[in-house]
Order: structure tokens, then sequence, then C-alpha cells
């Protein structure tokens, strides 16, 4: 009886240490255009407050609030934004799950009459907690937006982007990380104009 219990421990204490990603959290983030400075910009930046939910083992919903401003120089123009996106994350070993996932996101721009884009994206990659601290992850997004004057330059266009994107995350505790990701050609940067790529920095809760 005394082996089998430690038996038992040694396995329950093995699948912890291969626990694949958590899927419910609150995230907070900041993230930076790249080629501002190359577009005549002085910055592009912005905040977002992202919730996910996982359930049945292997699916999960989010949503995601935030804002950019576009600083020119002489003006900021603001622009606020929230995305909700639906999918599923089976596992590919104990540590690693594949994602895929389908989203949509709006745009509401704070200048006089203007434009509301909006894009849809169906997004595939993976998450591998390779370590019990360390997670790897890396997406592919394919993005289509679409806009009254807002995509390409301020021309009436709509747009289809694929978006790769490469992240880690460490965890001081269970429940508390930081985050980094790096996204190129992402949706953000097209409807500015920028054409650009993205970095953001996240503190994450998770539960």
């Amino acid at each position: 009886m005394k082996k089998l219990m430690i038996a038992m421990a040694a396995m329950g204490l093995s699948s912890v240490a291969m626990a694949g990603p958590s899927w419910t959290y609150v995230d907070l983030g900041y993230a930076e255009g790249s080629s501002a400075e190359e577009a005549g910009l002085e910055s592009v930046d912005g905040y977002d407050l992202t919730g996910s939910f996982g359930f049945a083992g292997i699916w999960h919903i989010n949503g995601t609030y935030g804002t950019i401003s576009v600083d020119n120089g002489s003006s900021d123009v603001d622009i606020d934004f929230y995305r909700i996106g639906a999918g599923v994350h089976p596992a590919i070993t104990d540590s690693t799950d594949f994602v895929a996932e389908i989203g949509y996101t709006g745009w509401e721009v704070d200048v006089p009459n203007g434009p509301e884009p909006d894009a849809i994206d169906l997004t595939l990659g993976v998450r591998s907690m390779v370590t019990d601290q360390f997670e790897l992850n890396g997406f592919l997004a394919t993005q289509i937006a679409s806009s009254d004057g807002a995509l390409d330059g301020g021309n009436n266009d709509d747009a289809t982007l694929f978006s790769p994107s490469l992240g880690g995350q460490y965890f001081f505790t269970d429940n508390i990380s930081v985050n980094v990701s790096y996204t190129w050609n992402d949706v953000q940067s097209t409807l500015t104009s920028l054409n650009s790529d993205t970095a953001r920095f996240g503190v994450r809760w998770s539960f």
C-alpha cells in the first residue's frame, strides 16, 4: 500500500509538471508600433485589457478592449477597439496545445465623421509550456479588414493580411506572469496606415 501511494503521488507530480497552458485569465497589456518614425509620426502606442475563459476541456472564448494613440507631432488621434473571439485548443502533448480561433474586431476613430473599420480573423498556432514557468507560443492570423476611407492610405478599400506572431510568458507563481509578443504586419498598423509591426508587453493573472 505504501508503494502504491508513493507511485500515485509521483504520477500526480508528473501531471502537474507537464500541465498545459492556462486558458482562463485576465491580461493587461501595452503595445507599441515599430515604424512610427518611418511614417512621419512621433509614436503609435496603446493599452488593452483581455479576458479569456476556457471550458469543456478544449474550448475557449475571449474578449479585448483597448485604445491606440497616434501622435503626428501636432495632435493626437485616439482609436478605440474591441475584439471578441472563440476557438478550440486540443492538446498535442501534455504541455502543448494546438490553437484554432475565429475573431471579430471593431474600431472607432476619434475624429469628426471618422470611419468605423472592422475585421474578421482566423488564427492558427500553438502554445507550449516548455518548463513549469516558461511558455512559448506562435500564431499565424489571416485578417480581412474593411472600412470606409481608413484603409490603403485613406481610400475606400479592403485589406487581407497575413500576420505571424511569436511570444513568450514567464510565470512568477502559478497565477501571476508577464508576457511579451511581436506581431508582423498586424491589422492595427494597417488601420493607422503604417503597415508596421507591433511589440506588446503584458501582465497576466491566470486562474
